[in-house]
């Protein structure tokens, strides 16, 4: 929140400051006048007006209040600083304010309809078609994922018979995995061992007999 200070031959005016002018209609302006016989002493070379901070004005017309010490105020042009002094036999102090410039305050009133635009920037002059293109050659291609073979319908499709050979493999590779069982393979199937070359009817001293020879009993009656 600043304050604005103009100063003319005869009085002194302090205001609110509104920066932008559109809210002007719309702000509160408070103005204070005072004439150059309310001072104990009040000399002016030029008008003036420079806008500071009220913040710091506030706090030392506070504090000179309470101290009862006057207060001497020094201003220049806009842009350089003001000086706020206050003087007593045992104390003297000067407080140093930065004021608005000029320049800010032009700034400041020239943003309007009638105002200059910016420059346009380069990269927009630039052909958006060829910048596009550009873009597109440049686009570094990502990894590539092969995707797996998709098998034909006739690979696919298998015959009965060919699923029933596939099982009757299944149970063969199953069947000698296990290991065999001796006694079941002797009763039904005959003897586990290899057979040999000349056919005998004697067992092996090894070989297990389950039941006796009825066919030779038979003869014998």
């Amino acid at each position: 929140e600043e304050v604005t200070v103009t100063v003319s031959d005869e009085r002194m005016w302090v205001r609110n400051h509104v920066e932008d002018e559109a809210e002007r209609s719309r702000a509160m302006l408070t103005e204070l006048c005072l004439a150059s016989d309310e001072f104990d002493h009040f000399a002016v070379k030029a008008h003036h007006s420079v806008t500071f901070c009220l913040k710091e004005l506030r706090g030392l017309l506070t504090f000179a209040e309470s101290t009862g010490l006057l207060v001497a105020v020094y201003l220049d042009e806009p842009g350089s600083p003001v000086v706020l002094s206050v003087t007593d036999s045992v104390l003297e102090g000067n407080f140093v304010l930065a004021t608005l410039s000029d320049d800010h305050n032009l700034h400041k009133n020239n943003k309007g309809p009638d105002a200059e635009p910016p420059p346009p920037d380069d990269f927009m002059n630039d052909d958006i078609d060829s910048y596009l293109i550009a873009m597109d050659t440049s686009v570094v291609p990502g990894p590539s994922y092969a995707k797996p073979p998709t098998p034909s319908l006739g690979a696919a499709e298998e015959s009965p018979s060919d699923r029933h050979g596939i099982r009757r493999h299944s149970e063969e590779e199953e069947e000698q995995d296990k290991p065999p069982n001796k006694k079941f393979r002797s009763i039904f199937f005959g003897s586990v061992l290899p057979p040999s070359p000349q056919t005998s009817t004697q067992p092996l001293p090894t070989q297990e007999v389950l039941a006796s020879n009825s066919e030779d009993e038979t003869e014998a009656e």
